[in-house]
C-alpha cells in the first residue's frame, strides 16, 4: 500500500513488540516513517528506548448491503 498521498492516522514512535500490536490487527495500515532513520526514539507505549518512528492508518471498513443498518436486503 503506497500511502505517500495519505497523511496518516497516527504518527507515532514504536519499539518492535509495541509496532506489532498494529501489525498484526488487520484494522490498520503501519510502516515506518523513515526506514533509514539513524537514531532510536522511546516507545510511546512501553517507555523502551529502542523504537522508531511509525506512519499509522486506519483501514476502511466495508459492509454488506444485506447488514445495512436501513435494509439494504429488503424487497
Amino acid at each position: 500500500m503506497n500511502n505517500n498521498n495519505y497523511l496518516p492516522d497516527l504518527e507515532l514512535s514504536l519499539c518492535s513488540k509495541c509496532a506489532g500490536v498494529y501489525y498484526n490487527d488487520k484494522k490498520y495500515h503501519i510502516e515506518r516513517a523513515d526506514p533509514t532513520q539513524p537514531i532510536y526514539e522511546e516507545c510511546m507505549m512501553c517507555k523502551n528506548p529502542h523504537g522508531y518512528d511509525f506512519n499509522i492508518w486506519v483501514k476502511p471498513t466495508l459492509r454488506c448491503e444485506k447488514s445495512h443498518h436501513c435494509g439494504g436486503g429488503r424487497k
